[in-house]
Order: structure tokens, then sequence, then C-alpha cells
């Protein structure tokens, strides 16, 4: 299978990182884009691997029907996103879910 340009590329990218020496990295965060995830998977296969929250902020906007709630909707998300504990941030998705 060929890899695409832009596969190529990120792979290049990231594999040049590991080449300088690049060390200690927990976790890369990054956008949905599957190109970059798939050579992020090759290059650091025991790094994991997030979804950048501004990038799923601004992604769930579209999911949002209403202009006059967007708003809302983004403030509701940013605190979702200052949770630390699994379980408080379940419990504070469903009391936004009910208040909305």
């Amino acid at each position: 299978m060929a890899l695409s340009e832009a596969e190529v590329y990120w792979r290049e990218f990231l594999q040049s990182l590991d080449e300088r020496k690049l060390h200690g990295v927990k976790m890369i965060a990054s956008d949905a884009h599957q190109v970059l995830k798939a050579s992020i998977k090759t290059v650091f296969p025991a790094i994991p691997w997030q979804r950048c929250q501004f990038h799923l902020q601004q992604n769930s906007q579209a999911y949002v029907p209403k202009v006059s709630m967007k708003k809302e909707v983004a403030i509701d998300i940013s605190h979702i996103f200052r949770v630390f504990q699994k379980d408080s941030m379940y419990f504070k998705c469903l009391n936004i879910i009910k208040l909305n």
C-alpha cells in the first residue's frame, strides 16, 4: 500500500523528532486527522494519543442547533474539560444534559 503525501510528510516530521532524541513525552494531543493519528501510532506506538480539547470544542459547535445556544454549550464543555476525576466528569455531563 502506498502512503499519501500527507502521511509521508507526517511520518518524516515525527521521525525527525525521534532522531533528534525527543524524550520524556507522556502523551500526544492533536486534532483527529486520520493521517496524523496513523503516523503518530507508527512512529511513537507506546505514547498515548488524545484529541486536542481546542479542536474538540471547535468541532462540537457544528452540532449545536441554534446560534443562540453556541456560547452556553461552549461554556458547558469547558467546564467538563476542567474536571479531573472521571466520576465527577460523568456527573457534570449528566447535570448539563438535565439543565438543557
